[in-house]
């Protein structure tokens, strides 16, 4: 990937990198509003990759062939950037990368198949997968032994308390993607704390290299088994081709963007510069779509969105508490960084 978007290669703290070399990384000067801008930048690489899933799948073209476009655009710049840097991709944990990458490509799946086939709309989707710091901060006390704090469970109780009205305010035609957005959710939690592991044994680079390859895997595989309602590559229209080729380079530049506002300000600031993702898949939905959004079920998703925020960032704080490295450090800490390389996170 280009140099801004994959941090050090930095395993865990005093880790050697996965091209062998062993160096410290000085952390950048704090920009932020440089970080602001970027991540404005990348809520709207995310929220219009979105956008053009959803008006691929109107193609006909099914839902795998767009993760494929992902896989292999990500791909072809991660192995430029690995040759460029001449470093290896060797991953030393293999169990937390099959997890990463399994919970992480049908977390991504899910999260597709609720605004395109499941009846929601493209915003409530993008705010319920925004909800996975809850399930990190309920599941990671029991599957990591880490603590919880006070903060947490009350961003639990105001998260849920969200969903809860979101879901009442449903009709039956949307349930099943509203379930699969929090089936999203869920799954990118999962992949999250599976990163978790894997940044104190491995690179970023690596990762995120082998996450591109299952992205091309395991569409290949759920192409192989069929997908009902999709039509033969030969009959794809050049419409449909240019959206393909656009999904995977917007989900490369998100990347890029997101992971360089990290590199450029606080994580707190950057989580919550985040939203610009929601309020621009808002108006693609509004305005674009043409789809309408209930009082009851903003004010659902509102919640939901609230209690993701308060996780993400009272898991912060207790990080702080505890002394780990600054995440822009290229120490542990860079699991931060590997945290938004979860498409789940779409992204």
């Amino acid at each position: 990937m280009p140099p801004e978007l994959i941090p050090e290669e930095s395993g865990g703290p005093n880790q050697p990198s996965a091209g062998g070399d062993s160096h410290a990384q000085t952390p950048l000067p704090e920009r932020p509003f440089r970080a602001l801008g970027l991540v404005f930048l990348a809520g709207l690489a995310f929220a219009s990759l979105s956008a053009a899933i959803k008006e691929v799948a109107s193609e006909g073209t099914g839902l795998w062939v767009a993760i494929l476009a992902r896989g292999v655009v990500g791909l072809v710049v991660c192995l430029g950037y690995a040759s460029w840097r001449g470093v290896g991709l060797r991953i030393r944990g293999r169990l937390p990368l099959v997890l990463r990458c399994t919970t992480g490509v049908v977390a991504m799946y899910c999260y597709y198949w609720a605004f395109t086939h499941g009846g929601t709309d493209l915003a409530t989707a993008v705010v319920l997968l925004k909800t996975a710091p809850l399930w990190v901060a309920l599941l990671a006390p029991v599957l990591l032994g880490e603590r919880t704090g006070r903060i947490l469970w009350l961003a639990l109780l105001i998260g849920g308390f969200g969903v809860a009205i979101r879901y009442d305010a449903s009709f039956s035609g949307e349930r099943a993607g509203l379930l699969a957005s929090l089936a999203a959710g869920i799954l990118a939690a999962g992949a999250y704390m599976a990163l978790r592991s894997l940044g104190r044994t491995d690179s970023t680079l690596s990762v995120v290299t082998w996450f591109s390859v299952a992205l091309i895997l395991f569409p290949l595989v759920g192409m192989a088994v069929g997908e009902s309602g999709t039509r033969p590559w030969s009959e794809f229209s050049g419409r449909a081709w240019a959206l393909l080729a656009l999904i995977g380079v917007l989900g490369t530049l998100g990347q890029f963007f997101l992971t360089s506002a990290y590199a450029h300000g606080r994580a707190a600031a950057v989580t919550v510069g985040g939203l610009s993702e929601v309020l621009i898949a808002l108006g693609y939905t509004v305005f674009w779509f043409g789809e309408s959004v209930t009082l009851s079920a903003a004010l659902g998703g509102g919640l939901a969105l609230a209690g993701g925020v308060v996780a993400s960032l009272g898991r912060r704080s207790v990080v702080e508490e505890g002394d780990e490295p600054d995440p822009r450090s290229g120490e542990e800490g860079n699991t931060e960084y590997q945290q938004r390389n979860n498409n789940g996170n779409r992204e």
